[in-house]
């Protein structure tokens, strides 16, 4: 059985903007909140990798880039896992539990006190 969310003439139609500008700014948003939080950009999976390869040696950072690759993978699996088992149930797809699911996500870690916080005080 063959899943498909859109037909290729589907993509690019103006119904589909807030989808993407939704995913846009998700991305947006991590990539922001890894730069205020760990003062490194990390901007997708290769940026990642090319940051292992870069920082061999430094097991504290190596396991930092194994905890993000692998939160990035898990997430887009649990997202894909969503959306398509919607489409084999013969329901439209929705993309806006995914999305919620990052943006709780991002404004808890965003709101809960950092390590550094605690040891100020």
């Amino acid at each position: 059985m063959k899943v498909s969310l859109f037909e290729p003439s589907e993509v690019f139609l103006p119904k589909n903007l807030v989808n993407w500008s939704a995913l846009c700014f998700a991305s947006g948003a991590v990539n922001a909140g890894a730069l205020a939080a760990c003062r490194r950009l990390i901007t997708h999976i290769t940026g990642i990798a090319t940051r292992i390869g870069a920082d061999v040696g430094q097991w504290n950072l190596l396991a930092e880039y194994a905890l993000v690759f692998t939160a990035f993978f898990v997430g887009a699996l649990t997202a894909s896992f969503w959306v398509i088992s919607r489409v084999r149930r013969g329901a439209s797809p929705s993309y806006f539990v995914p999305l919620a699911t990052v943006s709780l996500i991002l404004c808890l870690l965003y709101t809960s006190p950092s390590p550094r916080d605690r040891t100020r005080s």
